[in-house]
């Protein structure tokens, strides 16, 4: 009987899906929402399906109870839009429904389906290589829909500008096969899977996700990078699995060429039976929204194979030595094939070592499942070791399994003469598990295998640390490091001891620059070193091959905390002249220039009659004198600097800030920089490490222009013993309106590199300012808020 294999069209004239998936989410934040429906375009039936012709046979979708979709949206005065809102369908009421803000006005809608993870405006929907049906029932788990983007001008929630509900119009992103099987050998017998395989696999079929822009409809739809396969296995739920002489199977793949296809159908009775289709020609390609039916009702069933493995001219059951060259690189290859015809469900090797086991805790590895080995040493990446894993194992036909970069490791404690075995457990698809033992031995003699151990000598303020190696040549030798989260690598060269070790010793990197004003300061690599909040870990090359490995932790390593912000303190209050820690300029004529806005540091500038009082915080002292006819002439003594005690070198200082500027410039004294009107005004933030006996001064107010102003990044305004106590600073200069929590990050200038830690009477300033020259009264009426100041190591 000959078959055909023909493309249908499917068009979506309403929301279309049918869904057997288990999705979850988190449901929408309460308070100022309210309860909407979203509905869907009909023009025929009723209002839960879109029904599609295939032939004469009905291909229906059916939302079903629970079935939730993605919707984005911007409110009314933004065009941002927010997360995907999850919207729940109800059977009922034959809509999705969920909550959106409460507002009138302009809306916009984008939506997708099924609900899942967005980044920006990319979904992201599961395309795994696993899938499942319930008895002949499409499962919309991988079906990927999108909707135009709607728009309204003026409208509430949820509705049109007619006060319609919004109902969405979906478009498929991905074809459709369908295997549909009538008649034929498998009387009598249930399928208990369907292994689909792309025979070029350059063409992949399934993929951790299929990823696609909600607003340009999907057009730049394409698999995620990761866990691209070129197989998908399509399982049953349980208690539904069709018989296999009348079926229906579905695969949604992405739109594309496909040089060559092959079902197999593989049954509960071990029985296999294959329908190819082929497609070679370029000109061929499966669209998206179309339905492609293969029908076949002649399949041929037979026995299905048992997995077997082979290994090319080595006998699987001798016992192998583990013999490797001066590279410690094994001498023979030890890649095994392992052959499942009906696809491998399961791939498992049990470990029995006295080394591998007690030693290095490691008793089996699950290559199926598992992207990486547990040892007593930390996760061992079978991609490091080269062995294939997960996607590159799961429901293949074939695959490699190649220990040859695993097995050299046994040489670094297994005991001459000892026996290592790795038995190899592998199950196919149609239930089948063979088991093979691999049994490998160590020779006498040995080599001993280097080692690195940590010696606990980290300095957090020199950023340094050494480690010894043992039996390890020091002209062969290259100890790497990095902090756990890293990509790179970095080199501590290690240098050779009397006693035969080698002492490899971590240090940081800096490099001299120029900053704004022309002075030499010095930029530390925080890659390079050892910091506080860091864990790291290290690997030992020996002749380029890794020989040891390991991590380590410097001791007290949680870092220095600053003083939080809370209400009580004295920078909140008029009385600063003997502040702990915070201070403020609040003074009997201005209270207000900073108050406490939980949980933030307001600082508010303050005008009268065109003269500016800025606000401030700041690490020191104020002293403020009234004086003059209604204190016309009253002016105000910062004292920068306090006593704070260092644990470890910062490398920048964070913290969270809002900020408004006002229009009007206000000018008292005139100076190098001065804001004329016109100008925008800037807000600061400044922070020095210092070793300083005394603070520094600097007075301002109506009584004369300021006296004492200073610049850490000119040196102006510092005297020689300031200057030679002023360790490292940094400064930024917030110029934009900022309504939300801005995070800023400021890189800390090192003038000392070679400073110890500082010990003097006052070790640190931290000033912030809601006009950049508030020292000249110059500037525009500001507010800035600042909360959750923190080091960055």
């Amino acid at each position: 009987m000959k078959t055909i294999y023909q493309a249908i069209s499917i068009v979506l004239v309403a929301l279309f899906a049918s869904c057997n998936s288990d999705e979850t989410n988190a449901p929408a934040t309460p308070g100022g929402m309210t309860p909407v429906r979203f509905q869907a375009a009909v023009d025929t039936d009723d209002k839960t399906r879109a029904n599609i012709d295939v032939d004469g046979d009905r291909f229906t979708g059916t939302w079903e109870e629970g079935d939730a979709m993605g919707v984005l949206y911007s409110v009314p005065g933004s065009s941002a839009f927010s997360e995907p809102g999850r919207f729940v369908y109800n059977d009922n009421a034959f809509a999705f429904e969920g909550e959106l803000p409460t507002a009138t006005g302009e809306w916009q809608y984008m939506a997708f389906y099924p609900h899942a993870a967005v980044s920006g405006n990319t979904a992201s929907i599961p395309f795994g290589n696993l899938r499942s049906q319930k008895g002949s029932e499409f499962n919309c788990a991988s079906d990927a829909l999108v909707a135009e983007m709607l728009g309204f001008s003026n409208a509430k929630q949820g509705e049109t500008d007619e006060g319609e509900p919004v109902k969405f119009r979906l478009n498929r992103l991905t074809s459709i096969l369908n295997l549909s099987v009538q008649g034929g050998a498998g009387a009598g017998d249930a399928v208990r899977h369907i292994l689909l395989t792309s025979e070029n696999d350059g063409q992949p079929l399934s993929a951790q996700s299929i990823d696609f822009d909600i607003s340009t409809l999907g057009a730049d739809v394409a698999l995620n990078a990761g866990a691209r396969s070129n197989v998908i296995a399509l399982g049953f739920d349980p208690g539904t699995a069709p018989a296999a002489d009348a079926f229906e199977a579905y695969f949604n793949i992405l739109p594309g060429n496909y040089d060559r296809l092959t079902f197999d159908v593989i049954t509960e009775a071990k029985q296999i039976g294959t329908v190819t289709v082929t497609r070679d020609d370029p000109e061929r390609k499966f669209a998206a929204g179309m339905l492609y039916r293969k029908e076949a009702a002649d399949i041929t069933f037979r026995p299905a194979e048992a997995p077997s493995l082979n290994w090319p001219d080595r006998e699987l059951n001798d016992v192998h030595e583990i013999t490797v060259d001066g590279n410690e690189i094994l001498t023979y290859s030890a890649a095994i094939t392992i052959d499942a015809p009906a696809g491998i469900a399961g791939l498992r090797i049990e470990v029995t070592s006295e080394f591998l086991n007690d030693m290095m805790g490691i008793t089996g590895m699950d290559i199926f499942n598992d992207e990486a080995i547990q040892s007593n040493i930390g996760e061992l990446p079978f991609s490091e070791l080269e062995l294939a894993c997960t996607t590159q194992v799961q429901y293949k036909k074939s695959t490699v399994f190649d220990i040859t970069r695993l097995l050299p490791m046994i040489l670094m404690g297994g005991a001459e003469n000892s026996l290592h075995v790795f038995e190899v457990h592998v199950t196919d698809l149609a239930g089948q598990e063979t088991v093979q033992p691999l049994t490998f031995k160590v020779p006498e003699s040995a080599p001993a295998p280097a080692e690195v151990v940590y010696n606990n000598d980290a300095d957090l303020w020199t950023n340094t640390a050494t480690l010894t190696v043992s039996n390890a040549a020091l002209a062969a030798s290259v100890l790497e490091y990095r902090a756990v989260g890293d990509e790179g690598w970095q080199t501590a060269s290690p240098t050779a001891n009397e006693d035969g070790t080698l002492t490899a010793t971590i240090a940081p990197t800096w490099t001299p620059v120029q900053n704004g004003a022309g002075q030499t300061v010095q930029a530390v690599d925080s890659k390079t070193g050892v910091f506080a909040q860091k864990e790291y870990q290290y690997q030992l090359l020996v002749n380029e091959t890794k020989a040891a490995e390991g991590t380590f932790t410097p001791a007290n390593n949680s870092g220095d905390a600053i003083p939080v912000l809370a209400t009580g303190l004295s920078c909140f209050t008029t009385d600063n002249t003997a502040a702990a820690f915070w201070g403020s300029g609040n003074n009997s004529m201005a209270s207000k220039l900073c108050t406490f806005s939980s949980p933030y540091a307001y600082m508010q500038a303050n005008e009268i009659i065109g003269i500016l009082a800025p606000g401030n915080l700041f690490t020191g002292t104020f002293t403020f004198v009234k004086q003059g006819f209604l204190g016309a002439t009253s002016y105000g003594t910062v004292g920068f600097g306090q006593k704070y005690t260092y644990t470890a070198r910062p490398t920048a200082l964070q913290l969270n800030y809002k900020a408004s500027f006002g229009s009007k410039i206000c000018t008292k004294y005139t100076h190098e920089n001065e804001l004329k009107e016109g100008d925008h005004d800037q807000a600061s933030v400044m922070v020095c490490i210092i070793n300083w006996d005394a603070r520094h001064g600097v007075t301002s107010g109506n009584n004369g222009a300021p006296t004492g102003s200073w610049d850490p990044e000119s040196l102006t305004g510092l005297s020689d013993a300031e200057k030679a106590g002023l360790i490292a600073y940094g400064a930024a200069y917030p110029d934009q309106d900022a309504a939300n929590d801005t995070l800023l990050t400021i890189p800390l200038n090192y003038y000392d590199k070679d400073a110890g830690i500082p010990t003097g009477n006052y070790t640190i300033i931290i000033s912030c300012s809601s006009s950049r020259y508030g020292d000249y009264l110059n500037g525009s009426k500001n507010s800035f808020y600042v909360k959750d100041f923190q080091w960055v190591y």
